[in-house]
């Protein structure tokens, strides 16, 4: 069995194991290409030469035959002129046999495979050719020269005997063609059965020479990588005095020494780590005292500066209240002299207005007493349209009384008096309406004169009031200006004060924060210090989970 040395490379060990599956496979194939080709040859041997044998004597054979029919025919037609086809397919067909004895001699020639019995068939067709086809020339002679007799003679008697052995050296040279054949084609199969089973075996035999090959390396590769998986699970747990025995020169057996080498560097550095753990412990139990009570100082000085900060923001505040309100109150009195001065011009647009509206009413006045004495010119028309219509029915009336005395002759006369009495009646009736409305615009009319009569007075009134209002504003301005030029004085000397509390302000503020600052970087401290003394803590615990 094949033994894989320890000092080899683990990709040498997996070259050679390929290298001689390589090789088992490599000459499987050229063993399977020397049977393929072996088969190839046969095959070529077959379709290439001996199929073209066999076809050339097959048109040996049909050269012969066709031939001796032509003749045959030439023999049985009775005009001369009518066998031209006859001969000319004589001479096609010589020629066709021609060509087909050109083309078996060349491929005789080419070929070192040719047996002694086919060179004997072939040279047995060329010496009966040789006997027959001067016969054919002899017959087609003799008919043509009108000797059908003598050339049925020769026919009968010399022609068919040779046509006949002709046909047979041809046929048994086509069986000899076809048993070749069939010694060839059998060869080939026998080799394929052959070359079947030899390639079962070899596929066979290399599988299982690979698989021999992979259980080798696998193993060789495994038992040392199961060595480094333990060795580095014992470094994982801790356990730095795992001892392994390292053989060989290839890659696993270095990365066995590199673990070993990683495992005694971690116990050094575990040790290292250990002194420096204690160390450090130390140091930060040192430094958390010293930063506790610097911590202390510095939140009292914060907490006194903080109180200093307060009380100075709120005079600050304060300071800015002042300012703010007297700045507020200056904007609100020259709000307030715009407003005087925009309100006593609208008291004196008001005051036009009203002017105006005074002169309308006084207008309206008379436009209004006007209608008045107009409705009552329009009431005595009234009056006298109304006396018209009563003494138009009355006329109207009395025709109709005239016309019923007058009988038929007035009874045209009476129809008219009726239409007059009732358009008199609608005329009374219309009269009446008019008479109502002219009544109530009359008592409108007066309503309105009155409360036009009221509405001046109290115009009149208003314009007094808003005069009176114009000079009390003008007073208001006044005095308004005199508080805007306090209120600026006011506010000017508010923010001078506030702006110098700010800037204390300001001061104090940057003092706290620093102290602030201070007092967080002491906090801070104080807290790294803990954190180091828990990871001083955590180093010891964690050291002694290494078994060195």
């Amino acid at each position: 069995m094949i033994k894989m040395g320890p000092n080899l490379s683990v990709g040498q060990k997996l070259g050679l194991g390929f290298s001689f599956v390589l090789a088992l496979t490599l000459a499987a194939m050229l063993l399977a290409m020397s049977r393929v080709k072996e088969i190839e040859d046969t095959l070529t041997l077959i379709n290439d030469v001996n199929n073209l044998k066999s076809r050339e004597a097959v048109n040996f054979r049909g050269s012969v035959h066709d031939r001796a029919i032509l003749l045959r025919d030439i023999l049985l037609i009775e005009k001369k002129q009518d066998i031209d086809y006859e001969l000319k397919k004589i001479e096609q067909l010589g020629a066709n046999y021609a060509q087909a004895t050109v083309s078996m001699d060349k491929l005789f020639s080419s070929r070192v495979d040719i047996t002694n019995e086919e060179l004997a068939a072939l040279a047995k067709i060329k010496e009966v050719e040789a006997r027959a086809l001067p016969l054919i020339d002899k017959v087609v002679s003799l008919r043509m020269s009108d000797q059908v007799p003598q050339a049925t003679e020769v026919m009968l008697t010399e022609a068919r005997p040779a046509f006949v052995e002709w046909l047979r050296v041809v046929n048994q040279m086509i069986d000899m063609e076809e048993k070749i054949n069939q010694n060839a084609a059998a060869y080939a199969r026998s080799v394929a059965i052959a070359f079947n089973a030899l390639m079962r075996g070899l596929v066979f035999g290399v599988i299982s020479l690979t698989v021999v090959m992979a259980w080798l390396l696998t193993r060789n590769i495994t038992q040392r990588l199961r060595m480094a998986s333990g060795l580095a699970q014992a470094i994982a747990d801790g356990n730095l005095s795992e001892t392994v025995n390292v053989k060989g020169t290839d890659e696993l057996a270095e990365l066995l020494n590199a673990l070993l080498r990683m495992q005694s560097s971690l116990s050094s550095t575990i040790r290292v780590i250990s002194t420096t753990a204690d160390k450090v412990a130390d140091s930060a139990e040192r430094m958390q005292t010293a930063t506790t009570k610097s911590a202390e100082h510095m939140q009292k000085q914060s907490e006194e500066v903080i109180q200093a900060a307060a009380a100075v923001s709120q005079m600050t505040m304060a300071v800015d209240d002042v300012a703010r309100n007297a700045v507020s109150a200056s904007d609100s009195s020259i709000i307030a002299n715009r407003s005087s001065q925009q309100g006593r011009d609208r008291v004196i647009a008001t005051i036009g207005a009203i002017k105006s509206v005074a002169d309308d009413l006084s207008n309206t006045s008379v436009l209004v007493l006007e209608l008045a004495d107009k409705s009552k010119e329009v009431g005595r028309v009234l009056d006298v349209i109304r006396n018209i219509a009563d003494q138009t029915n009355l006329l109207a009336l009395n025709a109709a009384i005239e016309a019923a005395r007058a009988g038929e002759s007035g009874r045209g006369f009476a129809v008219v008096a009726d239409e007059v009495r009732a358009l008199a009646r609608r005329t009374q009736l219309a009269t009446i309406e008019i008479e109502s409305m002219i009544s109530g615009i009359q008592s409108y009319v007066d309503g309105a004169t009155q409360s036009m009569t009221e509405c001046t007075k109290r115009a009149e009134n208003t314009l007094s009031t808003a005069s009176s209002a114009g000079s009390a504003l003008d007073e208001i301005a006044s005095a308004v200006e005199l508080i805007t030029e306090r209120n600026l004085l006011i506010a000017s000397a508010a923010g001078q004060q506030a702006e110098v509390t700010r800037d204390v302000d300001r001061n104090l503020i940057n003092i706290r924060q620093l102290s602030m600052q201070s007092a967080e970087g002491a906090g801070q401290s104080n807290v790294a210090s803990v954190e180091l003394s828990k990871l001083a803590q955590g180093l010891r615990e964690m050291v002694l989970k290494f078994s060195l």
